[in-house]
């Protein structure tokens, strides 16, 4: 299961900003499962994203497209938040069999909650909504309407 970074709490958070939690700081850290994303959300605050660059870290196989590159966004506008995961680029396939959302800053849980417009289960504690999601090399589309 993975694990929490609260070091994050620390800085000033702008706006619509995304945190990748649970980096590896060297190559012989165990990989973290799920892959948690902080996401502050801000209506009017414009898209945030953040790039996940991986590779097996311990050769130069990223020379011949042995990497794993993706975008993540978010965007506020009028109560509905969207969340964008970008295709999974070059051939690495991460270690790992999910990633978590956590959106921070909600009053209480959402009205919905939807992956590629299915309706999905969120958890919602203490101000934050929590969404699984399974590891795929293709592009997710979430949806919350606060």
């Amino acid at each position: 299961m993975g694990r929490a970074v609260e070091a994050l709490a620390g800085p000033v958070v702008e706006p619509g900003a995304l945190w990748q939690v649970d980096v590896a700081s060297h190559t012989g850290e165990r990989p973290t499962d799920p892959l948690t994303f902080l996401i502050y959300p801000a209506a009017n605050a414009g898209a945030g994203e953040v790039a996940l660059y991986e590779d097996a870290g311990d050769g130069f196989g990223y020379e011949d497209g042995e990497y794993a590159r993706r975008t993540v966004s978010c965007e506020e506008s009028g109560g509905h938040i969207t969340v964008r995961i970008g295709e999974r680029e070059g051939s690495f396939v991460p270690n790992r069999g999910s990633l978590r959302l956590e959106l921070r800053h909600f009053a209480s849980a959402p009205e919905s909650v939807t992956v590629d417009g299915e309706g999905v289960e969120s958890g919602y504690e203490e101000g934050a909504v929590l969404v699984g999601l399974a590891e795929t090399d293709g592009a997710l589309t979430v949806e919350i309407l606060r």
